[in-house]
């Protein structure tokens, strides 16, 4: 059983980064780590790209595809993802009981503290697509397909997944939208995206646990209203 489990943790056999010449790799290391920096708003605001957030990341991932001089495996462009598509299915059942665990001691933590629930009038088609649809595709781009991508040229990849699971925490004190759910959800989809081989592996992720925070939102406000 143990075995299976880490067998299915393995993140050895994943593509990211791999093929890549050194001096590539470590341009795109500085490419993340300033795409990051900007995301974080280090380097200020995003007023000379007309207040566009999603701008540099496109750049930085059109950079990455055409260092990779086609090897596109290396940068996380796959259908398919790895080890099987059985393989997520099964993952998003165990994900789903993790977070449906870490929703239950949430709503014990709201009713302990006594904490109003907000509202399901909030859940509007503004919010919807900002959390399913924008949230992962820009999210996902930058802390995953550019951040981790740029880390696993240089470093080991499991450092990868603790400095973007890390990095992605603090992201959301910076917009003011901490909480329990994205203190651990980005080490889950940096670990995704390397097991996966694929980009697509934890935007799919991340817009379901979005979407089903949304939904649950509204459930557990009529409950306790």
């Amino acid at each position: 059983m143990l075995r299976r489990v880490r067998r299915a943790l393995s993140l050895a056999d994943s593509p990211i980064g791999v093929g890549i010449a050194r001096p590539t790799a470590i341009i795109m290391c500085i490419v993340a780590a300033l795409v990051v920096a900007h995301d974080l708003k280090l380097l200020g605001d995003f007023s000379y790209w007309g207040g566009r957030r999603d701008i540099p990341p496109a750049l930085a991932i059109a950079l990455f595809v055409y260092l990779s001089r086609a090897n596109l495996d290396a940068v996380g462009v796959r259908l398919r993802p790895l080890p099987s598509l059985k393989f997520w299915f099964q993952a998003a059942l165990v994900l789903a009981i993790i977070m449906a665990l870490l929703i239950a001691v949430s709503v014990v933590v709201f009713v302990a503290l006594d904490k109003k629930i907000p509202p399901p009038a909030l859940a509007s088609f503004d919010l919807v697509w900002g959390m399913v649809i924008e949230a992962p595709l820009v999210e996902e781009s930058i802390y995953r397909w550019i951040f981790v991508t740029g880390i696993v040229a240089v470093a080991p990849r499991w450092a990868a997944v603790v400095l973007s699971g890390a990095v992605f925490a603090y992201l959301h004190f910076v917009y003011a939208s901490a909480g329990p759910d994205n203190f651990i959800g980005g080490y889950f989809f940096a670990w995704m995206y390397l097991r996966s081989g694929s980009i697509l592996v934890p935007i799919t992720f991340h817009a379901l646990a979005n979407g089903t925070l949304i939904v649950i939102n509204v459930i557990a406000y009529y409950v306790m209203v």
